[in-house]
């Protein structure tokens, strides 16, 4: 399911047109923190949340609480990777982007109990809903999710190659952390087939 760019200097760097690529690709229970990308890095996850469990990104979270991982980017952002919320069905997890602290970001997340995808800012710890659209949201079927952010500020999410959510807005548009999020009862959120390119 993985989306590939074609590389100018494929001969010598495969992943020169990224910022981050990773495939998670390492060794059963090694926490994230200690794992290395492809491109990118290092990750940070003070939590010890996320770990490699085959040549996946999988969440240990089980608490009613949100739990992070940071990797470093660009504020606008061609991103790229699949989701698999497991059977906690209620998960909110999903991807961070134009992270700048706890209290301002943007997060696309898919949401098993309500079968959405839906995008959100964070501004001073309040949640705004800014677009949702339907998504079928399975145990055990990842979902290729890709979100843009441009320098015009225009924001576009797609779940399998579908557009689902275009909204323009400039907040945080200097921000550059994407960060990996679950919360609550996300303990099989499984990510694979991660990739950043600047826009």
């Amino acid at each position: 399911m993985r989306r590939t760019r074609r590389s100018k200097s494929a001969g010598t760097d495969p992943y020169a047109d990224y910022l981050v690529y990773d495939s998670f690709t390492d060794t059963n229970g090694v926490l994230l923190a200690n794992h290395t990308s492809e491109k990118g890095g290092p990750w940070t996850d003070a939590t010890s949340t996320w770990t490699i469990q085959s040549n996946t990104c999988l969440a240990t979270n089980t608490s009613e609480s949100e739990k992070y991982a940071f990797i470093t980017a660009a504020a606008n952002i061609d991103m790229s990777y699949t989701m698999d919320v497991g059977a906690g069905g209620l998960s909110e997890s999903g991807l961070c982007y134009r992270y700048a602290s706890g209290t301002q970001f943007w997060v696309v997340y898919l949401h098993g109990g309500e079968d959405k995808v839906k995008l959100l800012k964070r501004v001073g710890g309040d949640w705004t809903n800014v677009g949702e659209a339907a998504q079928a949201v399975t145990a055990g079927t990842p979902i290729l999710v890709r979100v843009t952010v441009d320098g015009d500020d225009l924001h576009t999410v797609y779940c399998n190659g579908v557009q689902k959510v275009q909204v323009t807005d400039n907040y945080s548009n200097t921000a550059t952390t994407v960060a990996l999020r679950v919360y609550f009862n996300g303990e099989n959120t499984i990510v694979d087939s991660l990739t950043v390119a600047a826009l």
